[in-house]
């Protein structure tokens, strides 16, 4: 995957940042697998950066991704947005959406393939 020269540019997350990242994510990490999910950016202090929730009734794995409108490094962005696709993808294989070691193993090579680093807490 082909990174951006601005890392550490501070950036916005909007909607649409959030979907062409998850897509370039979704390709270089997890060969297009993951069901795309739907995207918000809340402006309220949520107390942390981004989530991931299932949604209820829904195929696995397709649910939401949300990002605090804080603004952050496209670094960090990256980082956080894989964070969340591991989720993503623990959902879509029936496992328990935790940090133990499965997600971390997961982070860590997905990590690896696609040059991000990734926050495993």
């Amino acid at each position: 995957m082909k990174l951006p020269k601005s890392l550490h540019e501070r950036v916005t997350p909007t909607p649409a940042m959030l979907r062409y990242w998850w897509r370039a994510l979704n390709a270089a990490a997890f060969r297009g697998a993951l069901p795309q999910p739907h995207f918000a950016v809340l402006d309220d202090d949520l107390g942390c950066k981004a989530w991931f929730e299932t949604a209820p009734y829904s195929n696995p794995g397709e649910g939401q991704i949300g990002f605090s409108k804080e603004t952050i490094t496209r670094r960090a962005l990256l980082g956080t947005m894989l964070h969340e696709m591991v989720h993503q993808y623990q959902a879509m294989s029936g496992r328990p959406l935790v940090h133990g070691r499965f997600f971390r193993v997961v982070c860590r090579r997905l990590g690896r393939r696609v040059g991000v680093q990734v926050c495993e807490s």
